[in-house]
């Protein structure tokens, strides 16, 4: 998402946030804050990694350990704490075949097994978005996984002080190579997190 993105985006947000404040969704000192204007919203991206090794199944991409991760530091343990509601307009997904995830380039081509796999996002108990590995592809259904990011049509919101969880299910009988060093897998989210003022 570029800057003017970002900004174009920004009033829509705004005004999203400000209908949130009456739902239920958010923390009641989040809700106290938007209703004395004491909230600001922050352009962000938020890099979710992890080293799968072999997986199949259904594996936690997010896990309490990845604080110390780049681009996982806004997270408590699984949470999002208390005054950062993310809004989130598009994601992407990325390989690397590497076995470090914080430091691995992710631009690689992906394993043909991975392609139908499905990446999950989920707050407090709620799948908030559901997409194949296919949608992040590049034009012509090339298996590389590059810098596109799929666009939501609809802001996607995740509450502040929820569980918060990133998942990859692969289809039954597919299991990931070993690869040459590792399977590492990147989930990226861009929008604006709430901040108090």
């Amino acid at each position: 998402m570029n800057l003017a993105e970002k900004v174009n985006n920004l009033d829509s947000t705004k005004s999203l946030v400000n209908q949130l404040a009456n739902s239920g969704n958010l923390s009641t000192s989040l809700k106290n804050a938007i209703n004395t204007n004491n909230v600001r919203l922050l352009p962000t991206s938020v890099r979710i990694r992890k080293n799968v090794g072999q997986a199949s199944g259904e594996i936690e991409l997010l896990t309490a350990n990845q604080d110390e991760l780049v681009g996982v530091s806004d997270f408590q343990g699984k949470r999002l704490p208390d005054g950062e509601a993310l809004i989130v307009f598009g994601s992407s997904v990325r390989f690397a075949d590497s076995a470090n995830p914080a430091v691995a380039k992710y631009k690689t081509s992906a394993p043909k097994e991975a392609h139908g796999a499905i990446v999950k996002t989920i707050s407090n108990g709620k799948i908030i978005t559901k997409d194949s590995v296919r949608d992040f592809e590049t034009v012509n259904g090339v298996a590389a996984l590059g810098d596109d990011i799929l666009e939501y049509p609809i802001p996607r919101f995740y509450g502040d002080g929820k569980d918060f969880q990133v998942k990859m299910e692969f289809p039954d009988g597919v299991t990931l190579p070993k690869g040459a060093n590792g399977n590492c897998f990147e989930v990226a989210l861009y929008g604006f997190i709430t901040q108090y003022k």
